[in-house]
């Protein structure tokens, strides 16, 4: 796993990129059912993805 973070891989972007998935429509998933009423909310998997690596940074050998 030691090459899965790369120096462009933050806490601080990945949070950005979900916060931006809000004004997106939904096309898949369960948020797909939404429709429009989904918009204006970030995406769920999105933001799961970022509390990840959020928590995978410390462990990442200091990057």
């Amino acid at each position: 796993m030691a090459g899965f973070f790369t120096p462009g891989w933050n806490a601080a972007s990945t949070a950005k990129g979900a916060d931006e998935t809000a004004s997106m429509a939904r096309r898949a998933g369960r948020a797909s059912y939404l429709g429009a009423r989904a918009v204006g909310w970030p995406d769920g998997g999105a933001v799961a993805v970022a509390i990840w690596l959020a928590a995978l940074m410390p462990h990442s050998g200091g990057r």
